[in-house]
C-alpha cells in the first residue's frame, strides 16, 4: 500500500475557516449516516455538515418563535393592564 501524500495547504492551520470536529457513533449510527450519505450522493462529511447546518436553522426558528410568543404574550399583558385603569 503506497504512502499516503500529504497535501500541501496554501494557508496555514490558523488562518483556514474550517473548524474540525469529531463525533462518536455507535456503529449501527455510523452506518445509517453512511446511507443517508450514499442516498443523497454526498461525502459522509458533507451529509454530517448539511445536517448540522439543518439542526442550526431549525433551532435558531424555534428560539425566535419563542421569543416572538413572549413578546406577543408581554404585550399582551401590558394592554390589559392599560385598560384595569380605563374602567
Amino acid at each position: 500500500m503506497p504512502a499516503a501524500r500529504r497535501i500541501k495547504r496554501r494557508k496555514p492551520h490558523e488562518k483556514r475557516k474550517t473548524v474540525y470536529l469529531r463525533v462518536r457513533l455507535t456503529e449501527r449510527h455510523a452506518e445509517e449516516v453512511r446511507a443517508e450519505a450514499d442516498a443523497v450522493g454526498v461525502s459522509v462529511s458533507a451529509w454530517v455538515t448539511m445536517a448540522l447546518r439543518d439542526a442550526v436553522e431549525r433551532a435558531r426558528a424555534a428560539r425566535l418563535r419563542r421569543q416572538r410568543a413572549v413578546q406577543v404574550e408581554g404585550e399582551a399583558a401590558v394592554a390589559a393592564r392599560a385598560g384595569e385603569g380605563e374602567e
